[in-house]
């Protein structure tokens, strides 16, 4: 419905005043549902300190996703690490925030080692980084104003340790379990774009929380 009123109020047409580069399936529908079933975790709106029986939703403005296939990895470092390298390749890495979707098959290996989300996402975090170098070497690196956009005080920190991360922080990496249980197959979305210009949002839906 967005989409179409984009495009018939607003005009936003390919080529006219749609700029975009080239296009995503996400500009129509791009909608995931965190698994309940056979979570081994707490549901996203536990952790986001909802009451009981409230649900959540979190809007993210996201590139198109990435396929991770691991059907060997039987350990959590070994199963997130092709995750993380997914994460950072060079034509992929910016600050921006990222959505991280396990497949059932993945997360019994990582629950199975009794990995929380925090741990995941701290692991992720620390191996999802390329060096200051090898950013220049891509030309990704110029002269800080693009590794210091948004958020220059964390960024320059970042950089001055050598690295640069895939976000500012674990907290910018939201981990959630989804899929169906064929497989090895879980997926990477980074932010639209190269900067911080938009920042996931979460509210919950359905209730009416701290009202007048």
């Amino acid at each position: 419905a967005v989409r179409l009123i984009l495009m018939n109020v607003f005009r936003m047409i390919p080529g006219i005043s749609d700029k975009s580069t080239q296009g995503n399936p996400g500009k129509f529908s791009f909608c995931i549902a965190e698994r309940a079933r056979d979570n081994p975790w707490p549901l996203l709106v536990e952790d986001q300190d909802y009451p009981p029986g409230v649900s959540s939703v979190t809007v993210f403005a996201g590139g198109g996703f990435c396929n991770v296939e691991n059907h060997g990895g039987n350990t959590p470092e070994e199963v997130l690490g092709s995750i993380a390298d997914a994460m950072a390749n060079y034509g992929c890495i910016t600050l921006g925030q990222s959505v991280v979707v396990l497949s059932p098959e993945h997360m019994r290996v990582i629950a199975g080692a009794d990995w929380t989300r925090k741990q995941v996402q701290e692991f992720l975090f620390s191996h999802a980084a390329r060096t200051v170098e090898g950013m220049k070497f891509v030309g990704k690196y110029r002269q800080r104003e693009y590794d210091t956009q948004h958020a220059a005080d964390k960024a320059s920190a970042l950089v001055e340790e050598g690295k640069m991360h895939r976000g500012l922080n674990p907290d910018d990496i939201l981990v959630l379990m989804g899929g169906g249980d064929a497989g090895g197959h879980s997926c990477f979305i980074p932010s639209w774009s190269r900067g911080r210009g938009s920042i996931m949002q979460s509210k919950p839906i359905g209730v009416c929380i701290d009202c007048d």
